[in-house]
């Protein structure tokens, strides 16, 4: 016994692609590129929606549609269909037939097919076949009724829209964006994510815990022996330009005073 899952992909493959357009043509001999006319019904008459007076010209009007499109992902899917009187306001987000695609003349006589077409990923299902009904009047299975015209039934059938998988875009973006921060905000080669912060106590009421240890601390900074003399160093009197530089007891000895007047006005 065949799966069921093998059956409803085998039926999937069978449905048509979802229509991306729609429009009318007045005669069906030349077809624009990749449209299919509707030009007999299902029991194998003429299927021209558009009826004559007995005293004017033959005039004929086909349906056709088409699935092409450059970007599946990206195009825009016929989802509903409305035949209407031309008196009728259209309904929001529907769009009228008013002219033949081929000759540029009035689509149809006194009423007007209307169509829906909203963008491919935001709907799960789509119209994929139109099909004109004849003398026959019995309803079709998988079809929905649409309206009649010159005697003749509009039926279309909705199909389940084929999701395609996205190829990476959101790994790639999140990617671009981890290399970003990581750009902006490098990181440390010695730091420890899971390494808690350690706050040296002089520091405290300064940097608030915001102070990290580095293989520095707690190594006394001295100056080396061998560089520092026992002995005092007297600074000789040098003369350079004209100029003599003192040492700072010989200009102490020089302005030493002592200010014994001063302190005799103040006792008295």
């Amino acid at each position: 016994m065949p799966d069921l899952q093998d059956i409803s992909n085998a039926i999937s493959e069978l449905q048509p692609e979802a229509i991306t357009d729609i429009g009318v043509l007045a005669s069906k001999k030349d077809p624009p590129a990749d449209y299919n006319v509707v030009a007999q019904t299902t029991d194998g008459f003429d299927a021209n929606l558009w009826k004559d007076s007995i005293f004017k010209s033959k005039v004929t009007r086909y349906l056709c549609f088409s699935r092409a499109s450059k970007n599946k992902q990206l195009c825009n899917v016929v989802v509903d269909m409305k035949l209407m009187d031309l008196k009728e306001t259209l309904p929001e987000g529907f769009t009228s037939i008013q002219d033949t695609m081929d000759s540029q003349e009035q689509a149809l006589k006194k009423e007007r097919l209307c169509v829906k077409l909203v963008p491919r990923h935001t709907t799960n299902t789509a119209i994929c076949d139109l099909i004109i009904q004849g003398k026959s009047k019995h309803g079709l299975a998988n079809y929905t009724y649409i309206g009649e015209m010159n005697s003749l039934g509009i039926w279309c059938q909705l199909g389940n829209i084929t999701k395609l998988k996205d190829t990476g875009h959101k790994t790639s973006s999140a990617s671009s964006y981890t290399s970003d921060v990581v750009r902006q905000f490098p990181v440390s080669p010695t730091s420890s994510p899971t390494k808690k912060n350690i706050v040296r106590p002089d520091y405290e009421h300064h940097i608030h815990n915001l102070y990290t240890t580095s293989a520095l601390d707690d190594i006394p900074f001295t100056i080396c022996k061998k560089c520092v003399s026992t002995s005092r160093v007297e600074i000789q009197p040098v003369h350079l330009m004209g100029i003599t530089i003192k040492s700072p007891q010989e200009i102490e000895e020089e302005y030493s005073y002592s200010f014994n007047t001063e302190h005799g006005a103040v006792a008295f």
